[in-house]
């Protein structure tokens, strides 16, 4: 093989070389400018999850319920965070409260007011009632408290008008399994307790007064429930 031919294979040989590593240079640069982008693909991911499972959670703003449905949590009753706390509505009634009902500090922001009920001989616990606005037709909440009973007894209705004001009365008895932000939770059922309870519609969210407790004393409160939602006024 003469000079010239070797020659010529020498350079053909290391214009391949660096070819090559041109081609390597570019490709590892290439890699390396890929690399951040799947990471901001993985970080984007991460954002969204969080979002996905609020829209899961009805505790979140994302996870309305529909228009006009009773917010709920794992009881089965009213949850706070879809509903507003009781003095972001303003007031629409009031009430006179029977003279010998003790008035108690809320154990729920839901509540606009607790009164405590006298025992009857041989209760060893007290009833009380609660005062709340929220959402909801009346026959869907007057469901809702029949719900809150194991072995409930016949629930009774009625519909009356107090000064112009639609007002519905809703009674059952039973094994009462708690009522969470309406009424308070219990650590167990209570056995032979009953609900009084009345759904007053007027301007705004509806009120409503669920009396609740040993079913003694709630029947020897009923007369006093009853003097109670006959002063109701709209204001």
């Amino acid at each position: 093989m003469n000079a010239r031919v070797t020659g010529a294979l020498g350079l053909g040989v290391l214009a391949a070389a660096a070819g090559f590593a041109t081609f390597r240079s570019q490709a590892n640069a290439t890699a390396k400018e890929a690399t951040p982008a799947v990471v901001e693909t993985t970080s984007a991911s991460n954002d969204v999850l969080p979002q996905v499972a609020n829209a899961l959670d009805l505790d979140s703003p994302m996870g309305k319920l529909p228009p006009g449905h009773p917010a709920i949590n794992g009881s089965g009753d009213m949850q706070s965070a879809t509903m507003p706390a009781a003095s972001d509505e303003p007031d629409t009634l009031k009430w006179t409260v029977p003279i010998n009902w003790k008035t108690v500090d809320n154990p729920s922001t839901m509540r606009l007011a607790t009164y405590e009920v006298p025992r009857a001989s041989g209760d060893v616990d007290r009833a009380d009632l609660s005062v709340v606005r929220a959402g909801g037709t009346a026959e869907a909440n007057a469901q809702r408290w029949v719900g809150q009973f194991d072995e409930a007894g016949r629930d009774t209705r009625s519909i009356e008008t107090i000064r112009g004001v639609k007002v519905t009365i809703a009674e059952v008895s039973g094994t009462y399994l708690g009522g969470g932000a309406m009424g308070g939770s219990n650590a167990s059922p209570k056995i032979k307790w009953a609900l009084l309870g009345a759904i007053v519609e007027g301007r705004g969210l509806p009120y409503f007064f669920k009396l609740v407790g040993p079913i003694a004393s709630v029947r020897a409160a009923r007369p006093a429930f009853d003097a109670m939602i006959a002063t109701l006024t709209a204001i």
